[in-house]
């Protein structure tokens, strides 16, 4: 087993252990590259410049958010890529889905919308704070909708891919043997401490380092303030509808009120064993649902489905999915089970994934909901769209008031309002009214000092400001962070030399024996001790090995077979609170009883590969999905410069 284990350390199985693949796709002259088409085409299709702009800025803030302030200049091309990346990847995900006929229904995305807490006041459905917070966004609904309509084809994608995979026997007893089995392994500890402490860094040194790195000590962008905030909520108590008008609307939008057609259905299906079978394979599938169906008609439907079905999510039930709606399934699984006999068997139906057999439970009735289970929410939704009506109607009289008197303390006084001035506040940490706006939080680093700026409008507020103060990013010079540079360089050149000596000692120590070392270089000891016999995975995270990289110790844990063999790579870490570089041997092996791979930590394990292999199945096939599509990707080389 640890030979088998240190033949594949690289293998497909370890990397479903670490379930950390990501496959991500380069876009470099793609279908030509710096063409003659203006925009990015994706087989034909348009990419939009809105959605290209809204990615670019999202990950220009995820960038500022990393760099605390302002990110380096490197940063907008790098959002760029990722912008361009992260399109192509939707549009050919969706344009795959659409190929399978795996499109939602317009009925499933009101329900997508509807169950999004976000859209939610007081656990329903608010079609007001649905379209304000739309708004506040520069989405329109349309906009959104076929936004959510993609993201829920790409699920459907992703679930009809994975469901193809497998995760056999051998697998899953490896995995058990990497988890399960007890190891013990001695370390040497190379400490950067006495090297640090022998370091006396020249002033050609410290500036040299300091131009180098000096985006280290980059300032961020700040300014202030002087804002004043209408809340929604404060106009609640004066908005809400008499009875006759929610029954007004109830009458006027029965639309929004009808209860789905649904049917309580079970179904066996006979899966193809792959995405693309060939005739023999599908005609052996067939005959596998046609001799079902005949069994069927004198046996236990949900017994046969525990014994036949390739849905374990179903078969675990008696093949029971429970309720469905109109566009929730594969098209002609849901044609055939909206039209069967209720409580009769269907005869097989062909979808992408195999042949299934249906059988209906029960239907359930269409119908109108009533007034009285409805009205809550009604009121609600025109509760919240009133106050935000009267808040809108406040802003434009502040507004208003503005325009004649810019002292915008003054003009909030005239309307029993407060203006407030902030603390100062960056890019990457903007005050709360903000709600995290990229496009608010710029145009309010753009608006000119002392005037009042465009408003900013909220999911729960409206806020009218005049920037008051500003500071423009700036790096400071050599000698304002002095001290912080003698650190950072000591902290980075003590790391580079016990890298070094740390190396060359290992060397040493494989050749020669790891008791032939007790003591490095006079003043610069090891540290040395053992983790005691336990699991692979119990050692990551806990001290010794506490301020390490996971990757990097989960590595080395998986790189020795052999008891008395020494990792080939150093792990850098911590110890005590000092950085330096880790040295391991296996010292003792125990192989886990595989009679425990037969009861609950045996499918547990199971699970967990199934899952780790989905996701690592899924990101193949969208490199493959590229590779296969990228002669019809156009991307004008202005996207990605």
């Amino acid at each position: 087993m640890l030979a088998y284990m240190r033949k594949n350390a690289n293998s497909f199985v370890v990397w479903l252990i670490i379930g950390a693949i990501a496959l991500v796709f380069i876009f470099w002259g793609v279908g030509g590259g710096g063409g003659s088409s203006e925009l990015i085409k994706v087989g034909g299709e348009e990419v939009s410049l809105q959605d290209y702009d809204h990615l670019v800025q999202a990950e220009i803030w995820a960038q500022q958010q990393e760099f605390n302030g302002d990110p380096p200049p490197s940063a907008e091309r790098l959002a760029r890529f990722r912008a361009v990346n992260q399109l192509v990847s939707q549009i050919l995900i969706r344009q795959f889905g659409y190929s399978l006929g795996l499109i939602p229904s317009d009925q499933v995305v009101a329900r997508n919308v509807a169950a999004n807490p976000t859209f939610q006041e007081g656990g329903r459905f608010s079609l007001k704070t649905y379209t304000n917070l739309l708004a506040t966004q520069r989405l329109s609904a349309r906009d959104y909708e076929n936004s959510l309509r993609d993201e829920i084809i790409a699920e459907r994608v992703a679930a009809f891919i994975t469901s193809f995979t497998r995760v056999y026997p051998p697998e899953a007893l490896e995995m058990f043997h990497f988890q399960e089995d007890q190891v013990k392994f001695s370390y040497i500890f190379f400490p950067s401490a006495s090297f640090r402490r022998k370091l006396v860094p020249r002033k050609e040194d410290l500036e040299g380092y300091y131009v180098l790195n000096q985006e280290k000590w980059r300032l961020p962008s700040k300014m202030t303030v002087e804002y004043v905030e209408i809340r929604q909520a404060d106009f609640q108590a004066q908005a809400q509808p008499a009875e006759q008008s929610l029954l007004e609307y109830y009458n006027e939008n029965p639309d929004r009120f009808q209860i789905p057609e649904s049917i309580d259905v079970s179904q066996i299906l006979f899966k193809f064993p792959n995405l693309n079978p060939n005739e023999a394979e599908k005609k052996n599938t067939l005959d596998r649902a046609e001799a079902a169906y005949v069994r069927s008609r004198v046996e236990n439907f949900a017994d046969l489905a525990r014994i036949l079905s390739d849905d374990p999510l179903t078969a675990a039930q008696g093949g029971e999915m429970g309720v469905i709606t109109r566009g929730t399934t594969f098209n002609p699984f849901e044609e055939a089970a909206f039209e069967a006999p209720l409580g009769e068997v269907s005869r097989p139906v062909a979808t992408n994934l195999g042949y299934h057999l249906i059988k209906v439970n029960a239907y359930l009735k269409l119908g109108l909901r009533p007034f009285a289970e409805v009205k809550n929410i009604i009121a609600a939704e025109l509760t919240t769209t009133k106050a935000r009506e009267m808040a809108v109607s406040r802003l434009e009289e502040l507004i208003t008031r503005a325009e004649t008197n810019p002292n915008l303390a003054d003009a909030a006084k005239s309307l029993d309002l407060t203006a407030v001035i902030s603390p100062a506040f960056t890019k990457a940490s903007p005050l709360a009214f903000f709600e995290n706006n990229q496009s608010a939080v710029k145009r309010a680093f753009e608006a000119p000092l002392g005037k009042v700026a465009p408003p900013v409008e909220g999911s729960e507020s409206l806020v009218l400001y005049t920037p008051l103060t500003r500071v423009e990013s700036r790096i400071p010079s050599f000698s304002d962070v002095r001290d912080s540079v003698v650190e950072a360089w000591l902290a980075d050149e003590s790391d580079r030399l016990v890298k070094i000596w740390a190396q060359e000692t290992a060397d040493k120590i494989r050749t020669q024996g790891w008791t032939s070392f007790v003591n490095g270089p006079e003043g610069t000891a090891f540290r040395s001790g053992d983790t005691g016999l336990t699991t692979r995975s119990a050692l990551i995270g806990v001290a010794p090995f506490n301020q390490v990289e996971a990757m990097e110790l989960f590595t080395a844990f998986h790189s020795v077979a052999t008891v008395g063999e020494i990792t080939p790579e150093l792990v850098a870490g911590e110890l005590d609170g000092q950085s330096g570089r880790f040295l391991l041997k296996l010292d003792e092996y125990q192989a886990a009883d595989e009679m425990r791979f037969q009861d609950s930590t045996g499918h547990a394990f199971q699970t967990m590969m199934s899952v780790n292999k989905a996701n690592l199945m899924n990101q193949i096939w969208r490199a493959e999905l590229y590779e296969v599509s990228k002669n019809n990707i156009v991307i004008p080389e202005r996207f990605i410069k």
